[in-house]
C-alpha cells in the first residue's frame, strides 16, 4: 500500500501536506456514486470560513550553511538517517533530492497550489466516491476514510521531531528555494504560512454538496469551488482527517515556537 503521509508530515510538517489527494483525474474522472452515508458532520473546532487568500512572505537575510550540515547535493543520506525509525515506505526515499522536493512542496503549499509533479509517485490507490442522499450529491464518508492510514502515519512522526528537522535543515531548504527562483524566501516562514493555510480551511456543518461537471464533479458552493486547489484538496480529507491534520499542524507551530524561544539570543 502506498502511504503518502510522510510528505504531509514534513510539509505540514509544513503541511502539509501533505496529506493531499493528488491529481484532478482522481477527483473528476475516477469518482463513483454510492448509497447515501450518514450526514457528514463538521468538527466543532473548525468554524472559520474557508480562506483562499495568502500573504507574501517577508524578505530575510539568508541563513548561512553551517559546516555541520552536508552540501545540498549530498544531503539525502543524512535525511534518511533522521527518518530511520519512522515506518516509511523505502520507495519514497529512493526518489532522491529529498530536501529539494520538500522545498518545492513548501513553496507550493504556501502559494495555495497543489504540487502534483513532485508527488506523482504517491497517487492514492482508491478513487473518489460520492453519496446520493435524496437526489443531493455529497462527498461520501468513504472518500475521507481513504486517508485514515495516512493520518495514522503522520501522527506517528512526532511534531517536535518534525519541527527539529525543519529547523536543522532550514539553511539547505533556503538554498533549495533560491534554486527555485525564490532568493528572499525563508523556509520556516513558508512552513508557517503553509500551516496557516491548513488551519484556515473548514468544512460546512451540512457537509460538502457536489454538482455534476463536465469531467466529473464540482463543489456546489461557488465560494468553495473558487478556493485554491490546495484548500479544495484539504477538504477532500473529510472532517475527521482534516481535524487531525489541523491538530498536528497546531502542534507543529508550537514546537517551532519553542525552538525559536530556545535559540533566541
Amino acid at each position: 500500500m502506498k502511504h503518502w503521509g510522510v510528505v504531509a508530515g514534513l510539509v505540514a510538517a509544513a503541511l502539509i501536506i501533505v496529506v493531499l489527494e493528488y491529481g484532478v483525474p482522481w477527483w473528476q474522472s475516477r469518482g463513483d456514486t454510492e448509497k447515501a452515508d450518514a450526514p457528514v458532520q463538521a468538527n466543532d473546532a473548525l468554524a472559520e470560513p474557508l480562506s483562499a487568500e495568502s500573504n507574501a512572505p517577508t524578505a530575510y537575510t539568508p541563513r548561512p550553511i553551517p559546516p555541520t550540515l552536508p552540501p545540498l547535493d549530498q544531503s539525502d543520506v543524512a535525511v534518511i538517517e533522521e527518518l530511520a525509525d519512522w515506518p516509511v515506505d523505502p520507495g519514497w526515499l529512493e526518489q532522491g533530492d529529498l530536501l529539494r522536493r520538500l522545498a518545492a512542496l513548501i513553496d507550493n503549499a504556501a502559494r495555495g497550489e497543489v504540487p502534483r509533479s513532485q508527488l506523482a509517485f504517491l497517487l492514492p490507490e482508491q478513487g473518489f466516491s460520492v453519496a446520493n442522499a435524496n437526489g443531493q450529491l455529497r462527498m461520501s464518508a468513504r472518500s475521507g476514510a481513504r486517508f485514515d492510514a495516512y493520518l495514522d502515519l503522520l501522527e506517528a512522526f512526532p511534531s517536535e521531531q518534525a519541527a527539529r528537522l525543519l529547523t536543522l535543515y532550514a539553511p539547505l531548504l533556503d538554498a533549495a528555494l533560491r534554486e527555485l527562483g525564490r532568493p528572499d524566501a525563508d523556509s520556516i516562514a513558508l512552513v508557517r504560512r503553509s500551516v496557516d493555510n491548513v488551519l484556515a480551511v473548514s468544512i460546512p456543518q451540512e457537509g460538502l454538496a457536489l454538482v455534476r461537471a463536465e469531467r466529473g464533479y464540482a463543489f456546489a458552493d461557488e465560494s468553495i469551488e473558487a478556493a485554491t486547489e490546495f484548500d479544495k484538496q484539504l477538504l477532500r480529507l473529510g472532517p475527521d482527517n482534516l481535524g487531525r491534520l489541523q491538530r498536528y499542524a497546531t502542534d507543529l507551530l508550537r514546537a517551532l515556537d519553542a525552538l525559536d524561544s530556545d535559540n533566541a539570543p
